[in-house]
């Protein structure tokens, strides 16, 4: 049997969903149920959304990991101007690679160029 193709869900939606779901089940089990059996729910119930948000962080790691996979990060370079473009810096980064003589770097080839306070 082929396994469901899984829809994509943003991490917020997600956790908006279960705390929703949370929030009605504890509305639910107080008109429901005797105060201790209530502990017992909610400790099992939390016990299932704590594991649930743990996968949630593990996927945010693993795509953050992901993400930065081809970042350069290059330090020590000096400002241009006081506020710096992000073109001003692709523009520095092209010059610098070309100085180290990689060929045909382009614009393109950058993303995303910024300066970070040091």
């Amino acid at each position: 049997m082929a396994d469901k193709p899984r829809r994509k869900i943003s991490h917020q939606s997600e956790l908006d969903l279960l705390n929703l779901s949370l929030l009605n089940m504890m509305s639910f089990l107080n008109l429901k149920k005797q105060p201790k059996d209530r502990y017992k729910i909610y400790l099992l119930e939390s016990n299932k959304i704590s594991e649930r948000c743990d996968l949630i962080a593990k996927t945010v790691e693993e795509s953050e990991a992901y993400s930065y996979q081809f970042n350069v990060k290059i330090v020590g370079v000096p400002e241009i101007a006081e506020k710096e473009s992000a073109q001003q810096t692709a523009n520095l980064c092209i010059k610098l690679f070309t100085a180290l003589g990689a060929e045909d770097v382009s614009l393109n080839d950058i993303g995303t160029a910024h300066q970070v306070p040091s």
